[in-house]
């Protein structure tokens, strides 16, 4: 499934409802510069083998809605630039996923600009060695607690929040970067 509807621009809309995604491991770019879709209905979707979701949302300027409610991330290793660029949306409900093997999240949200609301309280980052560009650019985010995050395998976190220039609200309380090599730019221009 990776690549599928890569960089189809003028597709406006799509029906999932028949895929049978039970042994997908891989989709990454699946939507890559889908930028005229408005919503995804993946509630029929089978995930319980996925493993990657790199870039699937990318540049998908013009949606509006995601649920992913039904959608089983288990086995994810890599998240990286997965909602990145989302330019319309505003906010994204994260609280079913499951992130105990994911170790790349890297450009994760970078550059969803409207993006406001973030639920990650369910984000298990026990495993993740990258979080740079993480929430890079997100300029409307109003606020974020990443208090339960677990980055004692983290290496990488630079600019991991430059450009949050709305972000009143950070809880980094108990993030640990004993290990991490690179930090440049981590909070470059939040401001207004």
């Amino acid at each position: 499934a990776s690549y599928m509807f890569y960089n189809a621009r003028n597709l406006r809309q799509v029906d999932l409802s028949n895929f049978d995604t039970r042994n997908v491991i891989d989709m990454s770019f699946m939507f890559y510069n889908c930028k005229t879709i408005k919503s995804l209905d993946f509630s029929n979707f089978n995930t319980e083998k996925l493993e990657k979701m790199n870039s699937m949302f990318y540049f998908c300027s013009s949606i509006e809605h995601l649920d992913f409610s039904s959608f089983d991330t288990s086995k994810i290793t890599n998240m990286s630039y997965a909602f990145s660029n989302l330019a319309t949306i505003t906010s994204l409900d994260l609280s079913k996923f499951n992130t105990e093997n994911v170790m790349i999240m890297s450009n994760m949200f970078y550059h969803s600009t409207k993006l406001q609301y973030l639920n990650l309280k369910s984000f298990n980052t026990k495993k993740v060695n990258d979080f740079s560009y993480m929430f890079g650019s997100c300029e409307n985010l109003l606020s974020l607690d990443l208090s339960h995050f677990d980055t004692s395998k983290a290496k990488q976190m630079e600019y991991m929040f430059q450009f949050c220039g709305q972000l009143r609200s950070l809880d980094i309380s108990k993030v640990d970067t004993s290990f991490v090599t690179d930090m440049t730019g981590i909070f470059y221009n939040c401001s207004q």
